[in-house]
């Protein structure tokens, strides 16, 4: 139990320390909110104020709003692995997928 309260908390501080980068780089936010939405973690009135921001900026700032207890950041690191992988490796996070390192630039460039 402890080494998966370790892991809990790692994502938690992970979410917590690269808001700023995640905000620039993150393109994948509407399949993001999708999955967060499928888990009950969001409401639908939060996915529509997501899906109406101009830019993936703006729609990563409304998706933060929600991730307001360690479960949410929890369960949006494990997202963000699958949907952003590269980013997170980047950004320091462990990747559990046994795929080797890449060097991935965001493509959001505007």
């Amino acid at each position: 139990i402890h080494h998966l309260l370790g892991q809990k908390n790692n994502r938690v501080e992970f979410v917590d320390r690269h808001r700023s980068a995640l905000i620039q780089t993150v393109t994948m936010v509407m399949p993001i909110a999708d999955d967060l939405l499928q888990r009950g973690m969001m409401q639908g009135e939060k996915y529509a104020i997501i899906h109406a921001a101009r830019t993936s900026q703006d729609q990563m700032r409304e998706l933060y709003k929600i991730l307001n207890n360690g479960e949410v950041k929890s369960a949006f690191y494990k997202i963000l692995q699958d949907k952003e992988r590269f980013l997170v490796q980047d950004l320091g996070g462990s990747i559990h997928t046994g795929a080797r390192a890449h060097t991935h630039t965001p493509s959001n460039a505007e």
